[in-house]
């Protein structure tokens, strides 16, 4: 969901009101079960839009749009995220069924994070702090690894470059809270501490990439022969050292944590102090 401003927070992006955050929503199936973009690729393909504070707007192809708010108080659900349980609020039966018609799948539930609930501390980079990454504990929602990710515009048109027209990609492609322009390509791994707006941010580690990053944002379609994985690969691998961090996963843009909350809005300069 593009937006054009946040607040930051320790646990990620907040959006104007302070209810919806990013990585705050979630889809689940009634086992309890997490999809995954790669074998749910058409997942891509829901937009959606705040109509206010905790209300929103899911729009997909060849559906009806439905609005619904948001669940502060209510059922709450638990399920597995990343080998921990975690829990959240169901956002009930209607959107659930626009999901689940949708996906094409049995059942999905749309659960929320709201903000009376905890957090998730992770502290899966504890043992690498000798590769130059934060080793302390993480406060995250439904996030896999660190609270924001960024990349720059020229890193993305360097890729495109050496890709095939018909398999060029766009930020939304590798999911970003940020997307900065005016650099150069991959300056971005070069930053440990930057200010942007009112907030600060602290590097986490260099993101890794995995399939989600051949599913064409525009069409959900899954690219098979894994066209923009394979390319990274070429140049972006891990060194040997990594091996044990980042496996074969190519790695592009960056992941931070907010070290001073603040406001950040689109147009904002980015301020590198470290």
């Amino acid at each position: 969901m593009a937006v054009e401003s946040f607040t930051t927070k320790k646990h990620g992006a907040m959006t104007k009101g302070g209810v919806i955050g990013d990585r705050t929503l979630i889809v689940v199936y009634n086992n309890g079960r997490v999809p995954r973009i790669p074998a749910v690729p058409r997942m891509v393909l829901v937009r959606p839009s705040q109509v206010h504070q905790n209300r929103l707007k899911l729009e997909a192809p060849e559906m009806d749009s439905i609005e619904f708010n948001v669940p502060i108080t209510g059922q709450v659900a638990t399920f597995q995220l990343y080998e921990k349980t975690m829990s959240g609020i169901d956002c009930g039966d209607e959107v659930a069924a626009w999901l689940t018609k949708f996906m094409k799948v049995d059942s999905a539930r749309l659960i929320f994070h709201a903000p009376n609930l905890p957090t998730r501390e992770s502290s899966m980079f504890a043992k690498f702090g000798h590769l130059g990454v934060y080793s302390k504990k993480l406060n995250l929602v439904f996030q896999y690894a660190s609270p924001f990710n960024m990349i720059s515009q020229a890193s993305i048109d360097d890729l495109n470059k050496k890709l095939d027209d018909k398999r060029n990609v766009t930020a939304r492609n590798f999911r970003p809270n940020i997307v900065i322009d005016g650099c150069a390509a991959y300056a971005e791994d070069n930053w440990r501490r930057i200010r942007i707006g009112t907030a600060e941010f602290l590097f986490v580690r260099h993101c890794t990439r995995c399939l989600v990053t051949t599913v064409d944002p525009e069409t959900g379609i899954r690219d098979p022969a894994q066209t923009t994985l394979k390319t990274l690969r070429s140049y972006r691998s891990s060194k040997p050292e990594e091996k044990e961090l980042c496996g074969n996963a190519p790695k592009l843009s960056v992941e931070f944590l907010a070290i001073k909350e603040g406001n950040v809005s689109v147009g904002d300069k980015v301020y590198v102090e470290e």
